[in-house]
């Protein structure tokens, strides 16, 4: 049950001040910089995450017009990296498990204000069964990676098994066995186009990493090292892979390019205090290479990684009676990224007994300073499954 949506931390009008303090240097920085010709600057400003883009607004006014601009908006939808959302079920009732797969698609409403509603569509079944049990899950632009499990033709399941579904195509392929069959997999993470599978090692708190190119489609031994405790969420960002435990305490970096552990954050201890003994973390993603998470009590942070510490998301003032109004408490089931936003996903039983709504919050981010404020741009409902579905799988996939 996460409170975070109960407790909301109010930010204070911004100014100019608070946003931008510039100095000589600074202003003559930006004087040469805006000198240049403008598709060369709208290029560069392209690749500003987009919870920067508030402060970029505030160096001069040629910036602000820039990227307010439509002409800047085009071009950045076509470089985003995850414009889709699929997410999977599994009915409780059925014996064999199969996954009900959808998609997050925004809706057209022809209203007077023609407004975007968002709904999850069900995804058509490849012939050869995307109905695919599986025991770990991945993205990597447009393909969805089975890592571990089996098909409903299979009868035996295999740790070392891999699929993968093209969302293009709707096609599901099989790739090469991974190494080192048999062993527990706490997560998944991605770099630069390879899936990196973290694995339980032969003794307690020792984990072995494999990787798989998804170009070449060659499996390669990357690292093995050892934890304090598994890692139960992962994910990737600044060409690094970040795996925490279910208590949200312990932080580890893994730095591909190097092959080894680059180091391991104990968060209790840079935060100074003890969290309750029942907030444990409900999701881990990242979002434009800033990690956040959601805790059942904390609520909504992000990982501030010069102080190694959680800090809480702030939630703008406009939204405070909105998202009282959405809910007080919820169980979060899910997180990732959406065009550049947080969208969030929790289950919330319906009027009608048999069935339960699924809901969706979009959250919008903006950097300021130090700190990074969410605002809600869009929330409601976007299914209704029967109650015995549960929730499994979620994904941001890129077209």
């Amino acid at each position: 049950m996460c409170c975070c949506l109960n407790d909301i931390m109010s930010l204070p009008p911004a100014t100019d001040e608070m946003l931008v303090q510039e100095d000589n240097n600074s202003s003559s920085s930006s004087l040469s910089f805006s000198s240049l010709p403008k598709d060369m600057v709208l290029k560069c400003l392209l690749r500003v995450p987009r919870s920067s883009h508030l402060n970029v607004s505030f160096v001069n006014a040629s910036f602000k017009s820039l990227i307010t601009s439509r002409e800047f908006h085009q071009s950045q939808s076509i470089l985003l990296r995850k414009d889709s959302v699929y997410v999977s079920f599994t009915d409780d009732e059925e014996y064999d498990c199969v996954y009900k797969w959808f998609t997050l698609r925004p809706v057209e409403i022809e209203d007077e204000k023609k407004t975007t509603e968002y709904r999850l569509v069900p995804v058509p079944v490849p012939s050869n069964g995307l109905s695919y049990v599986s025991a770990e899950v991945i993205a990597v632009g447009s393909e969805i990676y089975f890592v571990g499990g089996e098909t409903l033709s299979d009868s035996d399941y295999d740790s070392s098994g891999l699929w993968i579904y093209d969302t293009l195509s709707g096609d599901l392929t099989k790739g090469p066995s991974m190494p080192c069959p048999n062993t527990i997999c706490y997560a998944l993470g991605v770099v630069e186009g390879e899936i990196y599978v973290i694995r339980g090692g032969r003794e307690y708190g020792e984990i072995q990493v494999v990787a798989f190119d998804t170009k070449s489609r060659v499996w390669s031994f990357a690292w093995e090292g050892n934890v304090q405790k598994p890692p139960s969420y992962c994910a990737s960002l600044e060409g690094k892979v970040y795996t925490v435990d279910h208590y949200g305490d312990e932080v580890t970096v893994y730095n591909p390019k190097e092959g080894k552990t680059e180091e391991t954050i104990s968060t209790i201890e840079n935060e100074g205090r003890i969290r309750r003994g029942d907030d444990f973390l409900s999701y881990v993603c990242a979002v434009e290479d800033v990690l956040y998470a959601c805790f059942d009590w904390s609520g909504f942070v992000w990982f501030d990684n010069k102080l190694n510490v959680w800090t809480r998301l702030i939630i703008s003032d406009d939204d405070v009676d909105d998202v009282k109004a959405l809910t007080n408490q919820i169980y979060v089931d899910a997180m990732v990224e959406y065009h550049g936003k947080l969208a969030v996903f929790w289950q919330k039983e319906s009027e009608v007994g048999e069935f339960k709504d699924v809901m969706c919050v979009l959250i919008a981010l903006d950097r300021i300073g130090e700190r990074i404020r969410g605002k809600i741009d869009w929330s409601g409902v976007v299914a209704t499954v029967p109650t015995c579905y549960k929730f499994v799988h979620c994904l941001g996939v890129s077209h």
